[in-house]
């Protein structure tokens, strides 16, 4: 068995080279070979085929409630619609288990480029929708695993390398046990008990999502965790002020309205509160 899959290897990367080099008999032996014994291959374009230059893609971003923000995003032809949606991941914290991309009016796959979608470009559009966390059987924990292993991901780390501070047995790992003053808890008898005395953690204030309880930023219309929706009846307090993050967004959507009213030449403005979930 190892010695087919050796054989089937060498094969495939022989017709590889041989297209590569212009050698059609080579080339159609090796097809030959490899499709009278069923191997299955996948044929694909190298990205140095695909043109070098970056363009902007406009995106429609429609979420549950059926609110759509545009924004443009920097991308090469040559990327797949799986690298699409962890860009999208990374920069705006969507699972890619909720994104459903629409192009050309049609479904795109994951390993199909964008070139191959007709976005070649500056301009060309692409559309998003955003699942609800419920139809796509997201949960919290799901949510956090799977971004934080693609944010370590894109760091070059993979899954497994790092441990949680204590994790395993301190002397088998070669890590002693931390003895700063600051990580110590100041543990002492009362009477007949003791306690431990930690300060009191302020309220979180924001929406609780009713999906995976994750408490979010008051002027999220969208759980930044499974993207599910924000209560109807919620209300962004009058004295609320956005913090950094929440600045950036809005002007990140100020931007991206004023580029789409560029493109289609319509009317549109963002106000803070009821912004988009980029």
């Amino acid at each position: 068995m190892e010695e087919a899959i050796r054989k089937a290897e060498q094969q495939a990367l022989r017709l590889a080279e041989a297209i590569r080099d212009g050698e059609e008999e080579i080339a159609q032996r090796c097809a030959i070979w490899l499709a009278e014994r069923r191997v299955p291959v996948k044929v694909q374009l190298e990205p140095d085929a695909y043109p070098e230059h970056d363009i902007r893609l406009w995106v429609g971003v429609e979420d549950a409630q059926m609110v759509t923000t545009p924004v443009f995003l920097k991308v090469q032809p040559s990327m797949t619609m799986a690298s699409l949606k962890d860009m999208m991941h990374l920069h705006y914290g969507f699972p890619p288990s909720v994104q459903k991309w629409v192009v050309g009016r049609r479904l795109p796959r994951d390993h199909e480029t964008l070139h191959y979608q007709g976005i070649q470009r500056d301009g060309d559009q692409a559309y998003l929708y955003l699942m609800s966390a419920k139809t796509e059987k997201l949960d919290k924990e799901t949510a956090d695993c799977d971004h934080e292993r693609r944010q370590l991901e894109e760091l070059g780390i993979r899954e497994g390398v790092l441990l949680p501070r204590g994790a395993g047995d301190s002397t088998s790992s070669g890590f002693s046990t931390p003895s700063e003053p600051s990580l110590m808890l100041d543990v002492h008898e009362e009477g007949s008990g003791c306690g431990v005395t930690l300060p009191a953690e302020p309220p979180k204030v924001g929406w609780e999502c009713r999906s995976c309880t994750f408490i979010n930023k008051p002027s999220r219309p969208g759980c930044e965790m499974c993207c599910d929706e924000r209560p109807l009846n919620y209300v962004v307090p009058e004295d609320y002020k956005l913090d950094a993050e929440e600045e950036e967004w809005f002007q990140r959507d100020l931007e991206a309205t004023r580029q789409y009213r560029q493109v289609r030449g319509g009317p549109g403005q963002p106000h803070r509160g009821a912004r988009g979930r980029g």
